[in-house]
């Protein structure tokens, strides 16, 4: 656990900005928020402090929120759970054929009307389900569900 470090209060005022900026959605202080140098970023409840981890072998804490890194700021599938509900701004409602394709880790164009102009990662959510983020590039939707957590083909 010595490669995680907890973010400042500078750099969770950046980390709340840009989730604010991308999503339109306020991100809550009731957790603290770590950093691997690989750009994993995680979240924990505050209560952690009143654990003595030194007496523990912990390999890793937390849930995986997002990867931030110069590529920007991707949401994990439980990141986007936690924003989406809250989020205004850059969600891609998913029809059903679209979110079968989804699931399946395929990537695939979006209809003009479904279209939107981002700069950035996309919270990908069908009906009341977030189901992850995405990007856009052109009119096409890129996946980045990753392989271990996508359904596989169907057999008939």
């Amino acid at each position: 656990m010595a490669e995680l470090h907890i973010l400042n209060t500078k750099q969770v005022k950046q980390f709340k900005k840009i989730i604010l900026d991308q999503w339109g959605s306020d991100f809550e202080d009731k957790y603290h928020v770590l950093k691997h140098p690989n750009g994993r970023t995680y979240i924990v409840n505050k209560e952690m402090d009143e654990i003595d981890i030194d007496k523990l072998r912990i390999s890793t804490v937390g849930l995986y929120f997002a990867t931030w890194n110069a590529k920007g700021f991707r949401l994990s599938i439980e990141g986007s759970q936690l924003i989406g509900p809250e989020a205004k701004k850059n969600v891609i409602e998913l029809t059903d054929k679209q979110t079968e394709q989804w699931l399946l880790g395929q990537e695939f164009e979006l209809p003009k009307k479904q279209s939107i102009e981002t700069k950035g990662y996309v919270i990908v959510k069908h009906k009341k389900d977030f189901m992850g983020s995405g990007k856009i590039a052109g009119s096409k939707l890129l996946n980045f569900v990753p392989k271990t957590r996508r359904i596989g083909a169907v057999i008939e």
